[in-house]
């Protein structure tokens, strides 16, 4: 015969089988919520570090080409040792560490290329084309940019360097 302090015992006994599965899928799934969390945290801080390294590459060579843009023109056409061809530049600039501009600080490699402009005009020969390119390594991916600009034999100042 069965009894109701029975039927409540059975009942309870069975309902902690069915906690022990609760459990252990409430664990599975919160530790599939940390792993997203974590996930998505670890991806922000990647794609931060692409855009400030892709922001600085920018700001580099925009202030190479400005300050090319200020060279006269003996300087830009006939003597072509004057800009250098290669330069390293840090990730940051007010950084003390990469200040020397060793080897083990460098983040990019800058060249710098200046070229008869591809046009077939008269003038031609009175215009330069000046290509910045920078390459660095992200991660194992290799990246890198490039800014082009046309110099004039007379549009450049004369008053500067």
């Amino acid at each position: 015969m069965r009894t109701l302090a029975t039927l409540s015992l059975k009942r309870r006994q069975r309902n902690r089988g069915l906690f022990l599965l609760e459990a252990t899928i409430g664990m599975a799934l919160m530790g599939l919520l940390f792993m997203a969390l974590y996930s998505g945290l670890a991806t922000t801080t990647f794609f931060v570090k692409l855009s400030r390294e892709n922001l600085r590459a920018t700001q580099l060579m925009a202030e190479k080409l400005d300050t090319i843009r200020l060279y006269g023109w003996k300087k830009i056409a006939e003597d072509p040792t004057y800009i250098p061809q290669r330069f390293y530049p840090p990730l940051y600039s007010d950084d003390p560490l990469t200040a020397a501009n060793d080897a083990t600080t460098r983040v990019y490699t800058g060249e710098i290329s200046v070229e008869l402009a591809p046009f077939t005009e008269s003038y031609a020969d009175d215009l330069r084309v000046v290509t910045v390119k920078l390459s660095w390594v992200t991660g194992k991916m290799a990246r890198s940019r490039s800014m082009s600009t046309l110099v004039s034999k007379y549009g450049v100042y004369k008053y500067v360097y």
